[in-house]
């Protein structure tokens, strides 16, 4: 996890373009592989890390939030 700084625009800076050339957080690299919208990221880390009982976690957030969010 490397903290982006919103407020200093590092989210608009080549190193972070990089990762995702909208400049848009999050984003994610994990070897070659780059990812930059939250729930593939989130299916992502919830099936490379599924025997740290992680999966569980995220699925119920990631079916929560599309039908659960009022604004």
């Amino acid at each position: 996890m490397v903290p982006v700084d919103l407020g200093a625009r590092e989210h608009k800076k080549e190193s972070y373009l990089s990762l995702n050339s909208f400049g848009h957080v999050p984003a994610l690299q994990d070897g070659g592989l780059k990812l930059f919208e939250s729930r593939a990221i989130s299916k992502y880390i919830a099936s490379t890390y599924s025997d740290k009982g992680i999966k569980a976690l995220i699925l119920s957030w990631l079916r929560w939030k599309p039908t659960s969010l009022i604004l």
